[in-house]
């Protein structure tokens, strides 16, 4: 009886050990798997990382790099990947540096003129004996046997205006006087070497633009930082 007794006590205990080493073995082939995996995907990062090899330069997935637009242009592709760009700051001229036009500022003066007389109009005040008047007889008082009468388009009666005399008015000579070398009897021409230059952005150098660039995985639709995939 006491035999039989420890034979049915070892078979329970022979069963638990083969039970927990069957669970060890599927502990460690899931902890080796796990760590195949990890291991694939630090490879397959580090070889985006390390890709660019024409110039040494390592671009990582998700982080954002600033560059020229020599640099962007040159950007490698890589399958699965894609670029994001944006612009990240816009070329400026920077006025805080020396000029680089080589001019200096110059405004024509006075002195950079000359002045023609070129006016074809003679001067003429009225009054000063020189008008020309209309052609009516100064005086002229309708006593009917020196009027001059018009009878077409209805009309009846003398032409010549009562009582006229001749004055501004009637004088076919525009009074004009000449005026100064500054207005409109004189033609200005330059006569200064000198060209007119003022300093503009355009005279101070160059800052070129730079680009934001993000790597980013196929099928993301946004980077760790929330810059869009442009396609």
């Amino acid at each position: 009886m006491t035999g039989i007794n420890l034979l049915k006590v070892r078979q329970p205990a022979a069963h638990y050990g083969m039970l927990m080493g069957k669970m060890k073995r599927k502990t460690l082939i899931g902890k080796a798997f796990a760590v195949v995996m990890a291991l694939s995907v630090i490879f397959a990062y580090s070889v985006v990382a390390f890709a660019d090899g024409s110039t040494g330069t390592k671009y990582e997935p998700n982080k954002t790099y600033i560059l020229t637009e020599a640099e962007k242009e040159a950007l490698p592709e890589y399958e699965g990947f894609t670029w994001s760009i944006t612009e990240h700051t816009a070329a400026y001229h920077d006025t805080s540096k020396e000029l680089i036009c080589g001019k200096e500022e110059h405004q024509h003066g006075d002195a950079c003129y000359s002045y023609t007389f070129t006016c074809s109009e003679k001067e003429h005040t009225h009054g000063d004996g020189n008008c020309v008047y209309c052609k009516f007889p100064e005086g002229h008082l309708h006593l009917g046997f020196n009027c001059e009468y018009h009878f077409g388009d209805k009309k009846f009666g003398c032409i010549i205006p009562y009582n006229h005399y001749h004055s501004a008015s009637c004088c076919s000579v525009p009074e004009h006087t000449h005026s100064d070398q500054y207005g409109s009897c004189y033609t200005r021409s330059v006569i200064c070497e000198e060209k007119e230059h003022a300093h503009t952005d355009a005279c101070y150098p160059l800052v070129p633009a730079t680009y934001s660039a993000i790597l980013l995985e196929d099928g993301s639709d946004k980077a760790e930082n929330g810059s869009k995939v442009i396609k």
